[in-house]
């Protein structure tokens, strides 16, 4: 076992009132594999059903400019001018409004939770409302249909992958194209990352990712990183005749280096929040999304911070499961000046906030890795196991 966090509760189901019971509270687990040291939770953190009947976190909310150069990408790997194409776990259908109906001439999707799944299909008549797995793949789809087979932000989330793979396979044609987008588990290594999410029960680097492929078939001819809700790595994979050798643990210096330095952040991280509250009236983590939430949760700030601030009206006015924080709106500041910011949003997203409340450097830090504005202690501790 590689972290242990007792008595967790799904962060994204917030509560209406203070006093209101949280959906689920469970110890979360994250273990690693003796043979090549990938990262897994061992089982769901909650049923299924509890988080995929509506899923709330749709795709729309969240920028990804990157997404039109995997279009691009999936262009010039596949050598033909019409392409058949499907999307597993398309979410409310955003990638699927950016596919040119002249380039692909059939466009599918699969994706399991209900409120998106209701928004995709009013953008393609196509899209299924089910689980992918090999026998959801076999009832849906025929053997070796698509050109091109997408599948972004999904494997992570995935309890039985071989199934899940089996699938891929079997839809896919034999020259076809797969394209994964996963997060990248590497930058946690290399950033002292700890915004682990009980959502994702796979956390992935290359290493890791390589052998599953490998595994199943697959070789990767090209990947690529991009900066999304972290780190993003973005695979090119193509079927190949590979006898795939015993797992091997390529990421042992880094993984060890990670584990071992979780007590450290979370001390010094503590530490750094007391020194602002003598500078500061108050403290605040401005972003209420997932990662931001488990972080707090994980490096056990929330005792040390006065709530949470997102401008999102779905989240206005709600609590955090376990800390009973409250997220206040930016307008609901009474004195900016003399408010120090913790930044729980995406590096992406940073100087977008900055620039609305207009920070400096003197009242606000990260801490989301991978940004250029981590407090000081953090990148020393990062740069030392390098």
């Amino acid at each position: 076992m590689a972290f242990e966090f007792k008595n967790h509760n799904v962060v994204h189901h917030l509560l209406e009132k203070k006093d209101s019971n949280p959906s689920v509270t469970r110890n979360f687990i994250i273990n690693e594999c003796k043979n090549c040291g990938f990262l897994y939770s061992p089982d769901y953190f909650y049923d299924q059903s509890l988080l995929y009947g509506n899923y709330i976190t749709l795709s729309s909310a969240k920028p990804d400019e990157h997404a039109l150069s995997i279009v691009d990408k999936i262009t010039r790997f596949i050598d033909k001018d019409r392409i058949s194409i499907c999307e597993v776990g398309c979410n409310d259908g955003k990638f699927l409004k950016r596919l040119d109906p002249n380039v692909f001439y059939q466009i599918d999707a699969i994706e399991p939770a209900l409120d998106a799944y209701t928004k995709a299909r009013e953008i393609n008549s196509s899209v299924v409302n089910d689980f992918f797995t090999q026998k959801s793949a076999q009832k849906n789809y025929q053997h070796h249909e698509f050109d091109c087979v997408v599948t972004r932000q999904v494997l992570e989330h995935i309890s039985d992958l071989d199934d899940f793979m089996k699938g891929l396979h079997w839809i896919l044609n034999e020259n076809g194209l797969l394209v994964i987008e996963i997060p990248d588990q590497g930058m946690n290594y290399e950033h002292l990352d700890y915004s682990f999410w009980e959502e994702h029960i796979n956390y992935f680097t290359i290493n890791t990712a390589r052998q599953l492929l490998q595994k199943h078939g697959f070789f990767i001819h090209h990947h690529e990183s991009v900066l999304f809700s972290g780190k993003a790595m973005i695979l090119y994979c193509k079927k190949h005749d590979i006898s795939c050798s015993l797992a091997l643990d390529l990421d042992t210096g880094s993984r060890s280096n990670y584990i071992k330095k979780f007590e450290v952040i979370k001390s010094k991280l503590q530490e750094f929040i007391i020194s602002k509250r003598s500078e500061y009236s108050s403290v605040f983590v401005y972003g209420a999304g997932c990662r931001s939430l488990c972080t707090a949760s994980f490096l056990g700030i929330s005792s040390y911070i006065n709530g949470f601030i997102d401008d999102s009206p779905i989240k206005k006015g709600r609590y955090i499961p376990g800390s009973r924080l409250e997220i206040i709106d930016s307008d609901q500041l009474q004195d900016i000046k003399h408010t120090y910011f913790l930044l729980g949003v995406n590096s992406e997203t940073e100087s977008k906030i900055i620039k609305k409340l207009n920070l400096s450097e003197d009242n606000c830090k990260s801490i989301l890795p991978p940004s250029p504005r981590l407090p000081d202690f953090w990148i020393k501790e990062a740069a030392k196991g390098y």
